[in-house]
């Protein structure tokens, strides 16, 4: 849908609210893209905040349903001031909550009907006319759906965890004339954080019940209740008395019988776990699924029955079968749960069991298949499957800025979640860290596609913008695509400074919207964090850097509150180190548990909105100016010119992750090399995968390389230049070319191209280039010569813009660079780093703008 459309659409949808469909269309395409039929007699709601309906229950309805017509009273009394009364009856009249068995309804059994136990126990269908909106469903929990679903159709938006991320229109006459069926294209959706979903902090006492409301508001919940927490560390402790009466059950590791993980083969631990899973029903009868999940670690069974299963992740999913064989007998419907990660992560060898529930990890898989290989293989070998996504965690992304998740790569989120959806993925379970200021609106956006996978992620970002920011939508919808992955943010000082402008521009277009205002400035305290950890991070001298460590805890700590960093996460994961390195026993919370106003950084003086303008302009004088040298763009299409320099010598680069080599053949001669896959390890790492491909992107040859050293001979189909592309995770791998072999290193603005120390690789400065602007990752270390072999800068880069000064009469020619770094972009001059300095590879079209002696393609 385009721009207009979504423009036209929203002008439409507005008018329908306020004064009904009479004259419109009978069809109307919702802020995420839907279409929702129109009903032809609008339901007059409310007049001059006056209420005109009451709000409908059956009698005898549940305690759920009464919650949820108050909180539903309680909103239309805020959209538009009217007193809405909560009435009993058996007939649907005015708004009618409750579930289909209360109010039956012939044509909405179809629509609302279960299948497979679990599909359609959250679906709900919204319907008007005749003076009366029926909100109705088959559970409490999808008419808790509905009231909420009926609000957000009449503007309110529930955005982040904070309250004033909420959104609530003021409407005095209010009319509705809207039907919808709908059902989540998931079972289970869940985004969770171990620190704030689980219990009550002292430090944050309302996090938990803020968080319970906004995921109420957005529908996120189950209708199959997921438990594949990890358990086979725990049984031991519950059935204390078996296992110290058979080690035997532990597994053998290095001869010896070592918790935590099992012998699998073992038939006494076999019926124990067959135990375990009846005893776990038989206390939680309302359970779904009972976890059998091995231990968070390695320790796989050596013994002589477990080993002739095969391969090692054979042994879980062996195991969860026999208990599956038995608990499928004595508990039809119910499930057995584990996950596929780590050292287990590939699918077993045999079939398994029809109730045996596997939820795949999109990370920390010890296995040669990438993530995507895995779930192709498991989608064909489990009949019923989820997945385990991580949204956050603090090793993560430490809730600085750009959030490095894929959730935030919001250009591949809608194919991620339909690819889901359209393989029978039924479960979403995504790990989190409370930092709504970097992962908010992947929170929200990816929360709305976990219910329907065919939402227009355009139209759902747009209503966000002009939603929550008003008149300020232009600059933040520039500032939230700024850090969208899919568009290759430069992380660092740069970035932050980037954010600044933008936050800044739509602080002075919100001036008389404290609503707005109130967004932008929990905005402005995230980028203060990011930038004080910046600061941290680049600091060396030892009393500077304790101090700009406290700075970061103290600003942490007073914005605990509004949820953008993750307070609780920050302070138990830096807290430990920092109080050891510091020296500063009072920085870990623990020890102060008793007294806890010893620790220096809880100040609770709250931050305020000049404190915030005034961050802002240090931010801009701290780190100055962005460049002024306009950025240029040149073509993928290199040719190898010649020189009167010195030739340089083999290449020999380690890299991890991906790279991109340019090679030249002079005479169509196979390119011939030596490439080094490093040794995985006991962790197995998926093989590395290589192309080589024209400059036009054909792929000429591929393959995929285990560990270890390998002669590569690749035939090209004449002389040329070619790109050769390597993917290796983990421990990498290493090139070696020879000194004939011309070759230059590539690296693509925003990709984490990632070398091991480099020597002097030469590159060439454009005729008239006054500066050379640098980016590169924050602890790069970059040392510039020009033609001559001079220095003519050494730095550590803090991943904002660097400028080279360039001479009059140094370009023109070629320069060199050398260091350690990753991520590294020229602003203004081709990123293309050539290992020979008598043969320099650049885009042919400044080639002849320079008047270059081009040696191939000739």
């Amino acid at each position: 849908m385009t721009k207009f459309h979504r423009q036209f659409f929203h002008g439409l949808f507005a008018a329908l609210l306020a004064f009904g469909t009479s004259s419109l269309p009978a069809a109307f395409q919702t802020p995420e893209g839907l279409t929702l039929e129109a009903s032809p007699k609008p339901v007059k709601l409310a007049e001059g905040g006056r209420a005109l309906v009451p709000i409908v229950l059956a009698p005898g309805s549940s305690e759920e349903l009464k919650k949820s017509a108050e909180e539903l009273a309680a909103y239309l009394k805020r959209i538009t001031g009217a007193e809405f009364a909560i009435e009993e009856s058996a007939q649907p009249l005015g708004i009618t909550l409750g579930t289909l068995s209360q109010f039956p309804d012939k044509e909405l059994e179809a629509a609302l009907a279960i299948k497979e136990t679990y599909d359609g126990l959250e679906a709900f269908a919204i319907r008007s006319g005749d003076g009366v909106v029926r909100l109705l469903a088959n559970t409490d929990l999808g008419t808790s759906h509905a009231a909420y679903r009926f609000l957000e159709l009449l503007g309110c938006r529930w955005f982040y965890m904070a309250p004033e991320w909420e959104v609530v229109p003021e409407v005095k006459d209010l009319s509705f004339a809207l039907n919808e069926t709908t059902r989540p294209d998931f079972w289970s959706r869940d985004i969770w954080f171990d620190r704030v979903t689980q219990k009550e902090e002292p430090d944050d006492p309302k996090a938990l019940e803020i968080f319970k409301k906004w995921a109420r508001a957005n529908r996120m919940a189950d209708s199959l209740k997921v438990n594949i927490s990890h358990r086979w560390h725990a049984i031991p402790g519950e059935y204390k008395e078996d296992f110290e009466a058979h080690p035997e059950f532990f597994a053998l590791v290095d001869g010896k019988r070592t918790p935590p993980q099992f012998c699998v083969t073992n038939p006494g631990l076999q019926k124990l776990m067959v135990r375990y899973a009846k005893d776990y029903f038989a206390k939680n009868p309302d359970a779904d699924m009972v976890s059998v999940d091995p231990a968070d670690q390695a320790g796989w069974c050596t013994c002589d029955e477990c080993t002739k299963l095969g391969h090692h992740t054979n042994q879980p999913f062996y195991l969860a079968n026999v208990v599956a064989r038995e608990i499928k007998n004595t508990h039809p419907g119910k499930f057995i749960g584990l996950l596929a990660y780590s050292w287990y992560s590939q699918p077993p060898d045999f079939d398994l069991e029809p109730n045996v529930y596997v939820q795949l990890t999109s990370g920390m898989n010890a296995s040669k298949f990438t993530f995507d290989e895995l779930f192709s293989q498991w989608v064909k070998k489990c009949q019923h499957m989820g997945i385990y996504e991580y949204y956050s965690y603090w090793e993560m992304d430490r809730n600085m800025i750009p959030a490095t998740s894929k959730v935030n790569r919001f250009g591949e989120l809608e194919a991620r979640m339909r690819n889901f959806r359209d393989n029978n993925v039924n479960s979403i379970s995504a790990q989190a860290s409370n930092n709504w200021g970097v992962n908010g609106l992947a929170y929200y956006l990816g929360n709305k596609l976990m219910w329907n996978a065919s939402a227009d992620l355009g139209a759902l970002k747009e209503d966000f913008f002009n939603k929550a920011f008003g008149p300020a939508a232009a600059p933040m919808a520039r500032y939230f695509n700024r850090l969208d992955l899919s568009n290759k943010p430069l992380a660092g000082s740069a970035l932050i400074r980037q954010s600044v402008d933008d936050l800044e521009e739509a602080s002075r277009l919100a001036a008389g919207r404290p609503d707005v205002l109130a967004r932008i400035d929990a905005l402005k305290a995230s980028l203060v964090y990011a930038y004080l950890g910046l600061k941290f991070d680049g600091t060396r001298e030892e009393a500077e850097k304790k101090q700009a460590l406290l700075d970061w805890f103290t600003w942490s700590y007073r914005n605990r509150n509004n949820y953008m960093n993750g307070w609780i996460t920050f302070r138990s994961t830096m807290g430990r180190p920092a109080a050891e390195e510091m020296g500063e026993p009072t920085w870990f919370w623990r020890n102060t548990i008793k007294n806890p106003e010893a620790s220096p950084w809880r100040k609770s003086d709250p931050v305020t909105s000049a404190e915030l303008t005034a961050w802002m302009e240090t931010i801009r004088k701290e780190i100055g100016s962005l460049p002024s040298t306009a950025a240029k763009e040149y073509s993928q299409d290199y040719v190898l010119v010649k020189t009167d320099l010195l030739s340089g010598g083999e290449t020999k680069v380690i890299f991890t992750g991906k790279a991109d080599i340019l090679l030249a053949s002079a005479d169509g001669a196979p390119f011939k090399f030596l490439l080094n896959t490093r040794d995985s390890g006991t962790i197995a790492r998926p093989d590395a995968k290589y192309t080589l491909s024209s400059l036009d992107g054909a792929v000429i040859t591929s393959g995929e390389l285990p560990d270890g050293a390998h002669n590569l001979e690749l035939k090209v189909p004449g002389p040329g230049v070619y790109r050769f592309s390597c993917l290796r995770t983990g421990p990498g791998w290493e090139v070696a070319i020879p000194p004939d072999l011309p070759n230059a290193l590539l690296f693509p603005q925003g990709e984490k191209t990632r070398p091991s120390h480099l020597t002097p690789k030469f590159f060439y400065v454009p005729k008239g280039t006054p500066e050379i602007v640098v980016y590169a990752d924050k602890g790069s270390s970059l040392t510039f010569r020009g033609p001559d072999g001079e220095e003519v800068l050494r730095k550590i880069a803090d991943g904002g813009y660097l400028s080279v000064p360039v001479q009059e009469g140094t370009d023109g020619r070629v320069w060199s660079l050398e260091g350690k770094f990753r991520n590294l972009w020229f602003f203004n001059v081709p990123t293309v780093l050539s290992s020979r300095a008598d043969q320099i590879f650049v885009p042919r079209e400044l080639a002849q703008a320079d008047a270059l002696e081009i040696v191939l393609p000739r």
